[in-house]
């Protein structure tokens, strides 16, 4: 073993020329990307959690504290109970109730429900329909209030109804019986309309029957 080395020395600690001494004034010193990343004017800080997160603004007016964001930078999204809430629900078919042959469809067949279930819904948003609202008008150009009054006594007696996404079932039975009621109003109107005129081209009979009973006396 050389001399120079003892075994039971003490170490003794080394001192390191500072930074300073290896400084070349006179350089333009080299920027790589990961020197640019560290110099970001908002450093990005690794948390707990394993998100970035970016370092508050220095200008004192920006009003906005520190805002944790991914790892890709994009900003992280949580889902709300609400939305949540509305993906479990049932979603509305495509196309139009009561039009199956021009890409709409049946009630009965997407509700899949029993035959006495189907009919006691319908018995009722039917006989709220006629007391709430004007049947002479569809959905569309009802009051919003008195929609929104069918749909709560609607979800109140049935309460499985709060299962369709913006109760797209008790608006398709109100559709329905709209529908239905303005058809069978219109065609009331235009029997009332026939009979009237009946009555009147009657009438009419009898005063030229009348009008020539005296002329055939006056000769």
């Amino acid at each position: 073993m050389s001399a120079s080395i003892k075994s039971h020395s003490t170490p003794q600690r080394v001192a390191f020329a500072s930074a300073s001494h290896f400084a070349q004034p006179h350089a333009t010193p080299y920027h790589s990307p990961a020197f640019e990343l560290i110099s970001d004017p908002q450093p990005r800080i690794m948390t707990r959690t394993g998100l970035v997160q970016e370092a508050a603004s220095a200008d004192p007016c920006a009003g906005q504290g520190p805002k944790e964001v991914s790892g890709d930078g994009e900003q992280d999204l949580e889902v709300g109970t609400d939305d949540e809430s509305a993906l479990r629900k049932i979603q509305k078919p495509k196309g139009e109730v009561s039009r199956p042959g021009c890409g709409g469809y049946n009630l009965r067949v997407e509700l899949k429900w029993s035959t006495e279930r189907f009919d006691k819904v319908k018995a009722y948003i039917d006989k709220l329909v006629q007391e709430h609202l004007d049947c002479t008008e569809p959905l569309t150009k009802q009051i919003a209030s008195k929609v929104e009054e069918v749909r709560l006594l609607a979800v109140k007696k049935f309460r499985f109804l709060d299962d369709y996404h913006d109760y797209w079932a008790v608006d398709d039975f109100v559709r329905c019986h709209l529908k239905y009621r303005k058809q069978a109003l219109q065609k009331i109107s235009l029997q009332n309309e026939a009979a009237k005129t009946r009555k009147e081209i009657k009438e009419v009979r009898q005063r030229l029957a009348q009008a020539e009973k005296e002329a055939r006396k006056q000769k």
